[in-house]
C-alpha cells in the first residue's frame, strides 16, 4: 500500500498586534527582538511578586529573584524579554506546613503574582498550594527546590528560568507571541479534551479561541470545564456563550471547528445542533478527532535516529491524516525514543466542506506552536493541550471547589492553567 505526505512549513509567529512586519519562526529569538505581541500592556506599571520559600533553600530563593530581575546568561530578566518591570514586594520562610499554610493565608493584597517553593515534589503539598491559592484568585508559580539546584549544577538554569518568565507573563493576562495566520475568514474554535482521576471519574476542559483579522486570540467562556455527567450539556452552553460573545465584539462567525480529544459521537452532534439550533444561525461546522495515542508510527530510513522531520504529514485518506509534530527539527531532536503521530480525522458528519481537511490540519499543526508552558516545550495543539491542563488542575483544585475558584474573578482572561 502506497501513501503520500508532505512536509508541512512552520507558521510565522507574530510579535506585534499593530505591525505585521515583526513575525519570526523561532519564538524566542521573536521575543528577545521585537517584545511581546501585545507590547506589555499589562493592566499594571510594574509586577509586584512574592516569595515564599522553606528553610534551608535560601539559595534557590536568590537564584529565582536574582533570575527574573537581572537574568542568567542568554536570559536577560523578566523585563528584558517581556518590556514591563517586575519587583519582589515580600518574602515569607516557613519551617513546617502550619507556618507554609499561614504563608498562603497572608499575602499582600497588592502582590500580583507569588512563587512557592516546595523542597521536592509532593503531589498532596502541590495540591494544596495550588488549591489554596487558586481559591483566593492568587497567580502562581510552585517550584521544586532540589530541581532548581540540579538545574544550577548541569549549568541549564537559564533555560528554567526563561520558560518560567514565559508562562508568568501569560498566566498574567499577557500574549507572547501568537500565529500569524493571514486570512478573512471568521473562526470560532473550541477544544475539549478530558482527564480521568484516581477513582476513573472524568473532568472535561474546554478552551476557546477565534479569529480577529487573522490571528487567534484566546476567548474567555464562563463554563470552562465540567464533570462528565454534565458534558453534553457544558459543551452546549459553552458554544452558545462563546458564540454571542464573539458576535458582540466580531460578527458572526464564518464557521465552527470543533477540536475533539476523544472519537466524536452521537451525544457531541447533539450538543453542536442543539446549540446552533437555540442561536438560530446555520453556519458549517467542523468536528475533528485529534488522537495522541494512535497505534501508527512513522520512520525515516534516511535519518540515524529513525525519526522524520517535524511537520510530516502522511495523508490516510480525504479525510483522514498522520501528522507528526514532535519530529527532528533540522535533522536534530533532544527527547529520546519514537514519538507518536497525531492521528488526525474529520467527522463525517461535520457539514463544513471535505475539501476543507488539508487546512484544517495545517491549522492543527499551526496551533502546536502556541504552546506559552515555555520555548522549548513539548508540542502539542493548544486545542487538546490546554483543556487537559485546565481539567488537571480542576482535579487538584478538587471539582466541587471550581466554582469558587470562578467566582472570584481574578482569573478571568488569564492562562491561570499553564
Amino acid at each position: 500500500m502506497r501513501f503520500e505526505g508532505e512536509l508541512l512549513s512552520p507558521p510565522k509567529l507574530r510579535f506585534d498586534y499593530a505591525l505585521r512586519s515583526k513575525i519570526e519562526e523561532n519564538p524566542f529569538r521573536g521575543i528577545q527582538k521585537y517584545g511581546p505581541y501585545d507590547g506589555g500592556q499589562l493592566p499594571f506599571s510594574k509586577v509586584n511578586v512574592g516569595i515564599i520559600f522553606p528553610s534551608g533553600y535560601s539559595d534557590v530563593k536568590e537564584a529565582i529573584k536574582l533570575g527574573m530581575t537581572e537574568g542568567e546568561g542568554r536570559f536577560r530578566g523578566f523585563k528584558s524579554l517581556f518590556r514591563i518591570p517586575l519587583e519582589f514586594t515580600f518574602e515569607r520562610e516557613y519551617a513546617n506546613s502550619l507556618q507554609l499554610r499561614s504563608s498562603l493565608r497572608n499575602i499582600p493584597s497588592d502582590c500580583d503574582f507569588v512563587f512557592v517553593i516546595l523542597p521536592h515534589y509532593d503531589v498532596n503539598e502541590y495540591s494544596f498550594v495550588k488549591r489554596e491559592l487558586l481559591l483566593n484568585g492568587i497567580l502562581n508559580q510552585v517550584v521544586t527546590g532540589d530541581k532548581i539546584r540540579k538545574r544550577k549544577s548541569e549549568g541549564s538554569l537559564v533555560w528554567t528560568l526563561t520558560n518560567i518568565a514565559l508562562s508568568m507573563y501569560a498566566k498574567l493576562g499577557g500574549i507572547p507571541w501568537l500565529i500569524d495566520a493571514r486570512h478573512d475568514r471568521k473562526e470560532l474554535i473550541i477544544g475539549v479534551s478530558r482527564v480521568q482521576d484516581k477513582s476513573g471519574k472524568y473532568v472535561a476542559g474546554f478552551v476557546t479561541l477565534f479569529s480577529q483579522f487573522g490571528d487567534y486570540l484566546f476567548l474567555e467562556s464562563r463554563s470552562p470545564v465540567v464533570e462528565w455527567d454534565k458534558y453534553i450539556e457544558g459543551l452546549r452552553d459553552l458554544i452558545i456563550d462563546a458564540f454571542i460573545e464573539y458576535l458582540g465584539n466580531e460578527g458572526e462567525p464564518d464557521v465552527l471547528i470543533l477540536h475533539f480529544h476523544k472519537n466524536p459521537g452521537r451525544r457531541e452532534i447533539e450538543a453542536v445542533t442543539t446549540a446552533l439550533n437555540e442561536l438560530k444561525i446555520d453556519i458549517p461546522y467542523a468536528l475533528v478527532h485529534l488522537n495522541e495515542y494512535s497505534n501508527y508510527r512513522i520512520f525515516d530510513t534516511t535519518m540515524p535516529n529513525f525519526v522524520p522531520e517535524r511537520g510530516l504529514k502522511v495523508n490516510l485518506s480525504p479525510i483522514q491524516a498522520l501528522l507528526l509534530i514532535d519530529g527532528n527539527i533540522n535533522g536534530k531532536r533532544n527527547r529520546m525514543g519514537t514519538p507518536h503521530p497525531l492521528e488526525i480525522r474529520l467527522d463525517k458528519r461535520s457539514t463544513i466542506d471535505r475539501s476543507e481537511f488539508p487546512y484544517l490540519v495545517k491549522q492543527v499543526y499551526d496551533f502546536s506552536y502556541v504552546n506559552w508552558r515555555g520555548f522549548n516545550a513539548r508540542s502539542s495543539p493548544v486545542t487538546i493541550n490546554y483543556p487537559k491542563l485546565i481539567a488537571k488542575l480542576v482535579l487538584t483544585v478538587g471539582p466541587s471547589n471550581w466554582n469558587n475558584v470562578l467566582a472570584n474573578g481574578r482569573l478571568k482572561d488569564k492562562a491561570w492553567f499553564l
